[in-house]
């Protein structure tokens, strides 16, 4: 997989893959107006919509997000095998993911 550093338009009211690939670590930013939600999978399969779910990602403001300096794994420790990164945005936008 070649190294990836691009803007990903978020779909409102829902989750929005923002890793090309399986992923170990990547870079993310909140370039929306507003508070999304960040969760990992094992795969490719999209999180559940449900309030239950949706409150299970981390919550990031606007300009918020965090390095690659820790693994997926590292961050998302309760899924095994945490691979993928999901952003839910209530409406829209675009967030910024980098990584290889």
């Amino acid at each position: 997989m070649a190294p990836t550093h691009q803007f990903v338009e978020l779909t409102p009211n829902d989750w929005t893959q923002i890793t090309t690939a399986d992923v170990s670590a990547a870079a993310f930013q909140n370039q929306t107006g507003y508070a999304v939600r960040v969760l990992a999978t094992a795969g490719a399969a999209k999180p559940a919509t449900s309030a239950a779910v949706i409150a299970t990602g981390y919550e990031f403001l606007p300009n918020m997000g965090f390095d690659a300096s820790r693994t997926l794994a590292e961050m998302f420790a309760g899924i095994t095998g945490a691979n993928r990164l999901w952003v839910f945005s209530v409406m829209g936008g675009r967030a910024l993911c980098s990584h290889a």
